[in-house]
């Protein structure tokens, strides 16, 4: 009977060491996952410590200089507009002097 006792205490102790080996392997993976998602949270919003601003921090820059260069782009237009009527104006203006006889082309 004492050999049935120390039978079934070695096996519940085997038992015990492999759980323990088992909840280590467990916290080890658990610790890797939980490094993994600090340094995916870090790329995505960034890090104040590493004053990184992460995926978000570049896209809100790049946003602003995006809307940047659209009012760049409109202005860019206004000013070709300008151009382009003063032009109108000036080639309207030496045509008429042309046709009138004010002046003088020869070619």
């Amino acid at each position: 009977m004492d050999l049935k006792n120390v039978n079934l205490e070695k096996l519940a102790q085997e038992r015990l060491d492999r759980m323990e080996s088992h909840q280590k392997e467990l916290k080890k993976d658990l610790d890797k996952v939980s490094s993994d998602v600090k340094e995916i949270k870090d790329a995505i919003i960034g890090n104040v410590l590493s004053e990184d601003k992460g995926m978000m921090g570049k896209l809100k820059e790049m946003e602003k200089e995006l809307e940047d260069l659209k009012k760049y782009r409109i202005e860019n237009g206004v000013y070709m507009k300008i151009i382009v009527g003063i032009g109108a104006i000036i080639g309207t203006v030496f045509i008429t002097m042309v046709a009138k006889g004010l002046i003088q082309v020869t070619l």
